[in-house]
């Protein structure tokens, strides 16, 4: 499943602004979704890779890249939880798996760093990691993945469903790519996904993707959550 249309596919009303944004969006994270692929930031990138839209600065409010579709999945409590849950709060988005030998763990790990910074800073920020192997992450298996690596757990939510679910919630949801299922022959136990966090605003309007990767990320964030 592609998330880039092609130019000459491009429908009359190309021209709204809803649409060209929505472009805009899928572009990005078509470049920049794939796991162990990611670009070297440009002058159209602010800290921390998040793509910019041409003639912002780091320092104006962040635009409105895309809303997110309701969704709703299984928390590590066994729970349903999803969009309802989180209106209300602005909140970061990253997918990973407990199974995963490669980009995971670092995910996790700065997603952990940037708690402590909104903690510091008195920002409210929830927390939210979506595994992409849920024949293997149930939510026992959250549970002990959230202690292994120190997350709050009152702000932040380890998800799994069913694969069906939670492909959607990635690619038409998050923007963000999603391919394969375990097998243990292949590179990455045979998945590849966006490593990238997603930033997504009180309303469920996402405002930036950053890099994981980079630890200047951290405070990237910590400054997007002042123009939201």
């Amino acid at each position: 499943m592609s998330l880039c249309p092609p130019s000459q596919a491009l429908p009359n009303n190309f021209r709204s602004e809803f649409f060209r944004r929505f472009l805009w969006a899928s572009s990005i994270v078509c470049s920049l979704s794939v796991l162990a692929c990611e670009p070297t930031p440009n002058k159209n990138q602010g800290e921390g890779g998040h793509a910019l839209p041409r003639g912002n600065r780091p320092s104006g409010k962040l635009p409105h890249l895309n809303s997110v579709p309701a969704f709703s999945l299984t928390n590590q409590r066994a729970l349903n939880f999803g969009s309802a849950e989180l209106k209300g709060t602005p909140y970061l988005v990253a997918f990973v798996f407990t199974r995963c030998p490669s980009v995971c763990p670092s995910v996790m790990k700065r997603m952990k760093e940037v708690d402590e910074a909104m903690k510091k800073a008195s920002k409210k920020l929830n927390l939210v990691s979506i595994s992409v192997d849920p024949e293997n992450d149930t939510p026992e298996v959250l549970t002990a993945y959230a202690k292994k690596y120190g997350a709050d757990v009152p702000n932040w939510t380890l998800l799994t469903g069913s694969h069906r679910t939670i492909l959607h919630t990635a690619e038409e949801g998050f923007k963000v790519g999603l391919a394969g299922s375990i097998d243990e022959k292949k590179e990455h136990l045979g998945i590849t996904h966006g490593s990238h966090f997603v930033l997504v605003d009180s309303q469920g309007s996402i405002r930036g993707y950053y890099r994981s990767s980079e630890k200047g990320t951290v405070s990237a964030l910590v400054h997007a959550m002042d123009n939201l």
